[in-house]
């Protein structure tokens, strides 16, 4: 909630916003749809079509809290391996066709949709806490190569491009992340602490960036539209962009975290703490 929650309220806040002053929709349409982005309903329609990766998202942190209850944290990686593996065979078997064993939404919210990913990710974290094996950097290459199978659907069916295009990034962008984790060590000795708070900084702001460049971005482009398509996305990009660095920025000044944690603590019903523990402390 730490994480998610705070950043969905602003860049919600700001698509209803402008909602209400770019679009026709009535009132309670849009008050109903902010409110289901801000608590990650798991079934649209929300403020802006983005949100739809949200309630996936809480089904997987679902699935790792349950894990964490019943302390069987050991089998968080085996348990996503299979639910990737199941994901994998699911895309093959309807060949490369989004698998329709139920309405596609419930297949998404089961994480059959997009398992490989998730797989992926969990065992690129074990590989960064525990170490790259034999068995990982199969898996790893494996869950790959089943990422490609929806993102090529999608791009062929809702997006009409090549799949090939989106593809390429997939894959681009997974081995740049496997090469992190691998020379974690030897790139962190080449950057100072002020480079890799940066980075951190320009990693916080992908959440709110991925928010808001659809409807804000759109938003901004229409406003922009009489210099020119190209002015007008990049005034777009630009100016979501620094409102992402800045979300992000104010999100993580002392005060701010402070407040949030108080906040969320108070309305789950647990003590909060008396000040704010340094960041490698945490358990937030």
């Amino acid at each position: 909630m730490f994480r998610l929650l705070p950043s969905a309220v602003i860049c919600a806040t700001i698509t209803a916003a402008i909602c209400l002053v770019a679009t026709p929709l009535p009132l309670f349409q849009i008050a109903k749809q902010y409110a289901k982005s801000i608590l990650f309903y798991p079934l649209g329609p929300w403020i802006d079509g983005v949100y739809w990766t949200l309630g996936i998202e809480v089904s997987f942190y679902s699935l790792v809290f349950l894990l964490l209850c019943l302390r069987r944290k050991n089998l968080i990686e085996p348990v996503m391996i299979g639910i990737g593996l199941v994901s994998m065979a699911l895309w093959i078997g309807s060949g490369a066709a989004a698998p329709a064993l139920l309405p596609t939404r419930y297949m998404q919210l089961l994480l059959l949709h997009h398992g490989m990913h998730f797989a992926l990710g969990v065992v690129l974290c074990a590989s960064y806490t525990n170490g790259l094996t034999k068995w990982r950097a199969a898996f790893c290459a494996v869950f790959l190569a089943g990422g490609v199978l929806p993102i090529a659907f999608q791009a062929r069916e809702t997006i009409g491009i090549p799949s090939l295009v989106p593809q390429t990034v997939w894959v681009a962008s997974v081995l740049l992340m496997m090469l992190a984790v691998t020379f974690d060590a030897r790139i962190s000795e080449f950057l100072s602490d002020r480079a890799k708070r940066n980075i951190a900084r320009m990693g916080v702001a992908t959440y709110p960036l991925y928010l808001l460049h659809d409807i804000a971005g759109a938003w901004i482009m229409t406003l922009m539209a009489w210099a020119g398509r190209y002015v007008a996305l990049l005034s777009s990009m630009v100016v979501i962009t620094i409102a992402a660095l800045a979300i992000g920025a104010f999100l993580d000044t002392q005060p701010v975290r402070t407040f949030i944690k108080a906040a969320i603590a108070r309305a789950i019903r647990i003590v909060p703490l008396k000040q704010d523990l340094p960041e490698q402390q945490t358990p937030l």
